[in-house]
């Protein structure tokens, strides 16, 4: 239990099943629940780990599970859900392990609404101080025009680069619920481990391989013969941003609106900007 599925976690399964030969393993997938703002994603525990429960209640009804048997090993968000699952189940849990178990929103709170010793009959917590537990969580709101009314089936993929007043992130995949939306405001949602600061500004890549020299010639020559270009051009001329556990809203907006066009291999940068959080006038 994370809501982080990284390399990690594929060798952690390994070793376990090498430590363990004849135990079950079973891995919770609530990334959807956990790539969210924060404080949202810390509102998921809660049902993660009910639900968590009802499979575990399952179980011991269906397939006879032994409760003392049963250890959850959860990280950072994760541990407060193997919490909640504890708390939720039907018995007592044999072993809990928390490791870097996440701080903010949780430190202070009572002891049903995080982790506790009384989660499980052992209740071990691992601290590695290797890195911040905490994930830094943006929601980025943007405008995506197709001016060409293009094959929706070639859905683009976008990376983003975020830079800040303390460090820069590394490129970010934008993550969307559902298909990306054209001439349509589309929500994404990003988030990663560094502490950047204060966000200054970002960097839109779209996936794919710029036009080399033949198939700009190809291209040029369809235009001509054809009064409908099939070339892939979106246009991106500001993105809305929600950021921190106070959800702060900023705009970003290009040096030149009319500059707005990317194609697959082309990049944007977009700076905050004057007016901040622009708010439409009610009519």
């Amino acid at each position: 239990m994370s809501g982080l599925f990284e390399s990690w976690l594929v060798k952690l399964v390994s070793a376990l099943q090498e430590r363990e030969p004849y135990s079950n393993i079973i891995v919770v997938d609530w990334m959807f629940l956990a790539h969210q703002l924060y404080p949202d994603a810390v509102n998921n525990t809660k049902f993660v780990g009910s639900e968590t429960a009802r499979l575990m209640d399952w179980l011991q009804e269906k397939a006879n599970l032994s409760l003392q048997h049963v250890h959850l090993i959860g990280y950072s968000l994760g541990a407060h859900v193997a919490g909640f699952s504890g708390n939720y189940v039907n018995g007592t849990i044999g072993r809990i392990t928390g490791l870097d178990p996440a701080g903010p929103m949780f430190e202070g709170a009572e002891a049903h609404k995080r982790l506790s010793p009384d989660d499980a009959d052992f209740v071990d917590v691992l601290h590695t101080y290797t890195r911040e537990a905490l994930v830094f969580h943006y929601q980025l709101k943007m405008h995506i025009f197709d001016y060409k009314n293009q094959d929706s089936s070639r859905e683009p993929t976008f990376n983003v680069k975020l830079y800040g007043t303390v460090n820069d992130s590394t490129s970010l995949s934008l993550t969307v619920p559902e298909k990306i939306g054209y001439n349509f405001t589309n929500t994404f949602l990003v988030y990663t481990e560094e502490n950047i600061g204060d966000l200054l500004s970002m960097k839109l890549t779209w996936e794919g391989t710029k036009q080399s020299w033949y198939s700009f010639w190809s291209s040029l020559q369809n235009y001509w013969s054809s009064s409908n270009n099939s070339d892939q051009e979106l246009h991106v001329r500001r993105i809305r941003v929600k950021s921190g556990e106070t959800q702060q809203k900023f705009t970003f907006c290009l040096n030149d609106l009319h500059a707005s066009r990317i194609t697959p291999g082309g990049e944007l940068v977009f700076m905050k900007c004057k007016d901040g959080w622009e708010v439409k006038p009610r009519k």
